[in-house]
């Protein structure tokens, strides 16, 4: 372990401020900026750092070689948790695949000889300032082995995900998601690229098809008649050919807006279908992070490309809902924790809530699930064109306990 502290001593220093400051910052931002590194012992990853770290943080994590890498992973893990909150590290979880998790260790803890940081995820760092203030209103709960168990709200599973090759082709240029840019940068290139796309027959075109169609009707009449961009830029012939493909298409639909009885209202739809079209293939394409992707009930959402059906959509359950968290995606395990496990985590989150809960535990279903990745808030819900999040946990969210292995 010397030599590894030579090692990491000859290297970038951490800055003064981390130093005896709130418990395990230095040790996170360490370990978030030095996560990679050759070592022979994995252990040496978190007690190789500890001298830089605060007295607090050395006094909750003792040197002990007799431990495996995985209990001491784990413990570590738990004090971040416990300090920082649950989704604050779990964004630290380097992409893995979950064939058998064969790499030693529960989904929810990091592996920090891993030089990947959630590189599927968003946040290539994600340091709290402070772990004074535990943003999850309620604990988690250690009381089964190698599993962290926590209060949620589900908010449904994944029912088909739409990659990039569902899309139409990725044009030059193409714009952003922002209106003010697209107004100004449309050419007669989107709507080739569209027509070709409209020629498609295959399940992938079907499902982006109706996810655009879904996207549409959500939002219903609101700010029908503003303009997405000129429509007199293109030519009569381009803009008819493209229209009355849609209109075939909606009245299978019965899509109850009428694409054919006002002129006005007609000529927006089809530019806002055009429109919201091109700027999800834009993401799709230039993110190659992410995928359209449609939650039981048609809710339309953005998820990381390790999404696949069935996995849900989760959130924490907090005190009172803040739309700005990230949300979490988990996928169902094989491994189920006994009756008697189950009693201990129900026991153990009513014991440690009780002065935050009025819930009875008992009611909550528990369900068995694996970490995936962590969601950015930002553009998951595709707020342009979809509802409000607190619209959406009001009417399909479930309460749960997640057991994460």
């Amino acid at each position: 372990m010397t030599q590894s502290r030579n090692k990491f001593g000859a290297t970038d220093k951490i800055p003064t401020q981390y130093i005896e400051e709130v418990p395990g910052q230095a040790l996170l931002e360490l370990l978030s900026q030095r996560r990679g590194c050759c070592l022979s012992d994995p252990r040496d990853m978190i007690y190789a750092h500890l001298g830089l770290a605060s007295a607090i943080t050395r006094l909750k994590i003792p040197i002990d070689y007799d431990k495996s890498v995985s209990e001491v992973y784990q413990y570590t893990t738990r004090l971040f948790v416990e300090w920082y909150g649950l989704k604050n590290i779990l964004h630290h979880v380097e992409s893995i695949s979950l064939g058998g998790l064969q790499r030693g260790y529960p989904s929810w803890v990091p592996d920090w000889t891993i030089s990947e940081q959630s590189g599927n995820r968003g946040h290539r760092s994600h340091i709290p300032s402070s772990s004074l203030s535990n943003p999850e209103y309620y604990k988690a709960s250690w009381a089964a082995p190698n599993v962290l168990a926590f209060a949620g709200v589900c908010y449904g599973s994944v029912q088909t995900v739409l990659p990039c090759s569902a899309w139409p082709v990725h044009v030059d240029g193409m714009v952003s998601w922002d209106p003010a840019v697209s107004q100004t940068r449309w050419d007669h290139s989107y709507f080739t690229s569209a027509l070709q796309w409209m020629s498609r027959s295959d399940d992938k075109f079907l499902r982006a098809r109706d996810f655009v169609f879904d996207l549409i009707e959500q939002r219903g009449t609101d700010g029908i008649y503003e303009p997405f961009f000129p429509m007199d830029r293109f030519e009569p012939s381009l803009w008819a050919e493209v229209s009355s493909i849609l209109c075939k298409w909606a009245s299978r639909r019965s899509f109850y807006l009428g694409w054919t009885d006002d002129d006005i209202i007609h000529h927006h739809l089809v530019g806002r279908f055009i429109f919201i079209l091109m700027r999800i293939a834009y993401i799709s394409w230039s993110n190659k992070l992410k995928q359209p992707a449609i939650l039981g009930g048609s809710a339309p959402v953005m998820l990381p490309v390790l999404a696949q059906p069935g996995d849900i959509l989760v959130n924490c359950l907090t005190g009172t809902y803040e739309s700005g968290h990230d949300a979490i995606l988990l996928r169902p395990s094989k491994f189920e924790l006994s009756r008697n496990e189950q009693h201990l985590v129900r026991k153990d989150l009513s014991l440690i809530n009780k002065d935050s809960s009025g819930y009875d535990w008992n009611t909550f279903q528990l369900q068995d699930c694996h970490f995936i990745a962590m969601v950015d808030a930002t553009t998951i819900w595709m707020k342009t064109w979809f509802h409000s999040v607190q619209e959406l946990e009001n009417t399909c969210a479930v309460r749960k306990i997640f057991a994460l292995h």
